[in-house]
């Protein structure tokens, strides 16, 4: 809608729209989770709390569902289907290209599924407002520490799976709809020549989060699996939002059910860590045949003069 306006005067306008939603919510978020906490003892309170901040993240997807509609032209191609179930707790598993995507990410959930939770770095803890409201809907943040630290402090090699089935323990009652990238970094081509992925569009993905959060909970229904493209904005599409420049969206959904094979100690049984391994291998070699699809239709359409 104002996507029309020059680059320098739009970007301003979409940081102020989106930083005073976004610190508002946050706001609400964190006082919600500073009365929660002490009523802990409660789960009848404490349940209700929690629901009362999956509200307010609702609101701040719609708060990005307007950021997209008002000061963008981005076309959005889907391809698949996934059943809509807010009563069902799920876990949403995607390649990670730009910040872009959890925003496209939270539009494919809204009032669809519940509300996404993203596994993030702990260093986004520290973000303001973003880091005080996803510490406030219990959002688990992940370490990484390199392997000659934990060489010298081994105690902390399991910090993240005990994080992991603290959080989804705390949401066995109430839907939830966990976001993984596993990833685990934005891609580029030389992070992928560099990790020597055996893919030609995606970076080699770590099955650990995914393994112990499936394991953690058993109300997990299915695995949608989200694959994203940004044909016109392959460098930044963040930057592209915020300069009224993003362009066509290619989005591809898959439905995966969660069978017994894929519930397991990851941590303590090797052959069950060993066979998740090679099934998300599996997987990641499908989604990375799927993306080159997209990207080959995506020039089709280019070159047809479709939006």
């Amino acid at each position: 809608m104002l996507s029309f306006l020059p680059g320098w005067l739009l970007c301003p306008i979409v940081l102020l729209f989106g930083m005073s939603y976004t610190a508002v919510i946050s706001l609400l978020i964190f006082i919600v989770s500073c009365v929660r906490y002490p009523l802990l003892w409660s789960p009848g309170a404490s349940s209700f709390l929690i629901r009362v901040n999956n509200h307010l993240m609702g609101w701040w997807l719609y708060g990005n569902h307007l950021t997209l509609v008002l000061f963008t032209r981005a076309e959005v191609h889907v391809t698949g289907e996934i059943g809509e179930d807010e009563s069902a707790s799920q876990i949403i598993v995607s390649n990670h290209i730009s910040w872009l995507d959890t925003l496209v990410i939270g539009e494919i959930t809204r009032n669809r599924l519940p509300v996404p939770k993203f596994f993030l770095k702990h260093s986004l803890l520290y973000v303001p407002f973003v880091g005080i409201a996803c510490w406030g809907l219990g959002m688990p943040f992940m370490r990484r520490y390199p392997p000659a630290y934990l060489l010298r402090h081994p105690e902390l090699r399991n910090r993240d799976i005990e994080t992991t089935r603290k959080i989804c323990e705390t949401f066995r009652d109430i839907p939830t709809t966990f976001v993984n990238f596993p990833e685990g970094t934005r891609f580029t081509e030389e992070k992928r020549e560099k990790g020597g992925a055996p893919y030609k569009n995606l970076l080699t993905p770590k099955p650990g989060s995914l393994a112990l959060a499936i394991g953690s909970l058993d109300t997990f229904s299915r695995i949608i699996c989200v694959t994203l493209h940004y044909p016109d904005n392959k460098e930044s599409p963040f930057k592209a939002m915020l300069f009224g420049r993003l362009g066509r969206i290619y989005i591809n959904l898959r439905e995966i059910q969660i069978t017994d094979n894929l519930k397991g100690d990851y941590t303590g049984d090797k052959q069950f860590k060993h066979s998740f391994q090679i099934w998300l291998r599996e997987r990641w070699q499908e989604k990375d045949e799927t993306l080159q699809k997209m990207k080959e239709q995506a020039e089709a359409d280019r070159k047809s003069g479709k939006k």
